[in-house]
């Protein structure tokens, strides 16, 4: 087998890429944001909104900036004719950054570029008045979109600056060509005479497979698919690709499976090799009681990309699946796997009855996972048992620009071995949420936490934490607020006879705490950082606490050039 690309890898478009954009040619500029006196101008609003465009060749892909004024957004989707043809996960960007859609693009047909929090959740949008048609030699924007029922202004765009077309669309990770053996048999579900696609498209195609091991791909023409008897493959397939093209909506409409793909088994000596998915959506909205995990891969590697489950999960209810939703579990050591822009938008069901362990886990890996994982762009929402959780695997996982937002236990919680980059995390409704979890949660080994944001306006539990678990842990460049009624901590770190303290370190932080929140129920203080294990070092950071005190615990941290304020 051929080493693999480095999977991180990516076109130069994301996080602070203003100048990448910058020397792109045949950008459409759509005007300066302003924001209006009157209440229609750069207000907080909960529907999606963008451009129109209409490619006059045909394209590659779009390269898009943000607006200036854009804040708080989580989400972008390239729509065409009410379909979604894929989206990214833009929560870790900036005012001003660009990001790129990798989905060809025809000539003469008109795309939607759309921009939102999801999940009904506010964001400040941004807007600039254009006079359309603008044209471009490559593209032209002929209107601005706003609102659910996609209505248009001839006279405004919204949240993304200038749109250019993409040259070169370097992805070798989503065209999942490395390793592809060359003897792959392709399968267009709806052209091939052996599958029936009007039926449960996934029992067709484990019909079609069989017992084989040969390396096959399906390709799914743009439309809907039953899906209800979910597809499980244990042999040790060589190569196994699902892709919709450009995309594939797949319908679980029985209580049948457990997960909608699952691929080799936990115990399993010869597990599928390479399995790749990417393109399509699971949908389980249609009926209350539906339920079922996204992807369960015991396999040598994996690649998954622009994948979406629709619907809320309900595990404890009357026909529950799985309690994994994304589960990767790269068992050879020495191979990467890669799970890029995938999305568990809209919750799982808090069952009042059950504590939050065993209720639904949205992204995650365990024993035997012995390789690395690279978890890219990716967005979890309103889970009860964790939204990222790799603690517990003795492989590597690597987050990047992934956002996470009101999960139970852990909205991100990486173990050993384990670091996460350029991520954010959202708690806004712990005041109205059974279980609210902690922001981010370093429980093993010693992880890495880099660049991280943390907007908790209404978190329910601890923000940051480092607990027994962890016999350390690094966290650089974190920025925190906590808003008005938190009852915890900002930061706890604590440790018992268990723990091995090889040291904590947190550096370059910005720590904001408006709570008002001084006393636990039974009298206990609530500080904003609460200390209680002998090896924290705090270095070149700012401690603000509006109402309680900065620091407290049976133990002081060091500290290094570090600001403490007092209610300010």
């Amino acid at each position: 087998m051929n080493s693999p690309p480095d999977v991180t890898a990516d076109a130069p478009f994301g996080r602070n890429d203003e100048a990448a954009f910058d020397r792109l040619e045949d950008a459409l500029e759509l005007g300066e944001d302003h924001h209006l006196p009157d209440e229609r101008g750069a207000r907080r609003i909960d529907n999606p909104n963008g451009v129109r465009i209409e490619p006059r060749e045909d394209l590659q892909g779009l390269v898009c900036r943000l607006s200036e004024t854009l804040e708080e957004q989580l989400r972008a989707r390239l729509v065409h004719e009410g379909t979604v043809l894929e989206r990214q996960t833009i929560g870790t960007l900036a005012a001003g950054d660009a990001f790129a859609f990798r989905t060809p693009l025809s000539a003469g047909q008109q795309y939607d570029v759309l921009i939102d929090a999801g999940a009904d959740r506010e964001y400040t949008r941004g807007r600039a008045e254009v006079e359309y048609p603008v044209e471009g030699e490559r593209l032209a924007a002929v209107a601005g979109v706003y609102s659910r029922d996609g209505a248009t202004s001839d006279a405004y765009r919204y949240n993304v600056a200038a749109i250019a077309p993409l040259e070169t669309p370097y992805d070798p990770v989503a065209d999942a060509d490395f390793d592809r053996p060359a003897a792959t048999e392709t399968v267009d579900v709806v052209e091939s005479d052996a599958i029936d696609h009007d039926g449960d498209l996934a029992a067709e195609i484990r019909a079609y497979v069989g017992t084989g091991t040969e390396p096959v791909e399906f390709v799914l023409p743009a439309g809907s698919y039953d899906w209800s008897s979910g597809l499980a493959l244990s042999q040790p397939i060589e190569y196994v690709e699902i892709r919709g093209d450009p995309r594939a909506s797949l319908e679980v409409r029985s209580h049948e499976p457990d997960a909608a793909f699952e691929f080799g088994e936990w115990d399993a000596s010869a597990p599928p090799q390479k399995v790749v998915v990417r393109n399509v959506d699971v949908d389980i909205a249609d009926a209350e009681s539906r339920d079922c995990g996204l992807i369960l891969a015991n396999v040598g590697r994996a690649v998954i990309d622009n994948v979406e489950l629709v619907g809320t999960r309900w595990r404890h209810g009357p026909d529950g699946g799985d309690r994994y939703t994304l589960l990767v579990n790269t068992w050879d050591a020495d191979a990467e796997s890669l799970v890029r822009n995938v999305s568990l938008p809209d919750g799982a069901v808090a069952d009042t009855e059950e504590g939050a362990v065993g209720h639904e886990i949205g992204f995650s890996a365990d024993p035997p996972h012995e390789g690395r994982n690279v978890w890219q762009r990716c967005f979890v929402a309103g889970y009860v048992d964790n939204g990222f959780y790799t603690a517990n695997s003795p492989g590597e996982n690597v987050l990047e620009e992934c956002v996470a937002a009101n999960c139970g236990n852990g909205n991100v919680r990486p173990g050993i071995n384990d670091a996460v980059r350029d991520c954010r995390i959202v708690l806004d409704r712990g005041s109205d949420q059974r279980y609210p979890g902690a922001g981010l949660w370093l429980n093993g080994g010693r992880p890495v936490a880099e660049r991280i944001t943390i907007a908790a306006p209404d978190a329910g539990n601890d923000v940051v934490r480092v607990n027994s678990g962890a016999d350390g842990g690094v966290i650089t460049d974190l920025d925190v607020t906590t808003g008005a009624d938190a009852p915890s901590p900002t930061l706890r770190c604590t440790a018992t006879s268990e723990t091995d303290p090889v040291g904590v370190r947190i550096e370059n932080f910005v720590l904001k705490d408006a709570s008002s929140v001084t006393t636990t129920d039974d009298g206990d203080p609530v500080p904003s950082v609460r200390i209680a294990r002998p090896d924290v070092e705090l270095a070149d950071g700012v401690i603000e606490a509006t109402h309680r005190d900065p620091i407290g615990g049976d133990r002081d941290p060091d500290l290094e050039n570090v600001d403490v304020r007092e209610g300010q």
